[in-house]
């Protein structure tokens, strides 16, 4: 069985989006090495990281993205943010526990063909769901790779 995006064509992840947040306190170095495992160029990364306020956001490199990126109406105002989810992306990445609605908003806004999870129960939103422990993203990460291996032969 063959691995088929959404537009039923076989996919190798060349491109990677990761939906994050600050307080999961990922290292950009843990996102860049996972880039090497998946064999993903880390040209092709984008990190959107949700924060509290981004002008206090110094903590990690990505675009950094908060409820004031998103008017009332589901327009999204963020110039980077915009760009970012307009992309086109093999492989998206969610690494929230219990992710609001304005992670999951941008989850659904992202244009993936491949999304995944890491114990979410929300089936409808992703393609795949991993459980594993919130606090162990490498074995995550390394589920992931099995899986698209399985899924692309």
């Amino acid at each position: 069985m063959k691995s088929q995006n959404r537009n039923g064509v076989p996919v190798v992840p060349k491109s990677l989006l990761v939906i994050t947040s600050s307080a999961s306190q990922i290292a950009y170095d843990d996102i860049l090495r996972w880039c090497e495992q998946l064999k993903i160029d880390d040209k092709n990364l984008t990190v959107l990281n949700q924060v509290t306020d981004k002008k206090k956001f110094h903590e990690m490199d990505g675009i950094p993205f908060d409820e004031k990126s998103i008017k009332w109406n589901a327009t999204v105002v963020d110039e980077q943010l915009v760009e970012a989810l307009e992309k086109k992306h093999d492989l998206q990445i969610l690494l929230i526990k219990d992710p609001d609605e304005l992670a999951t908003f941008v989850t659904i806004k992202a244009q993936a063909a491949l999304k995944v999870a890491i114990n979410d129960a929300r089936e409808e939103l992703y393609d795949l769901s991993i459980n594993v422990s919130s606090n162990d993203k490498d074995v995550f990460v390394k589920e992931i790779a099995k899986y698209i291996k399985i899924l692309t032969r």
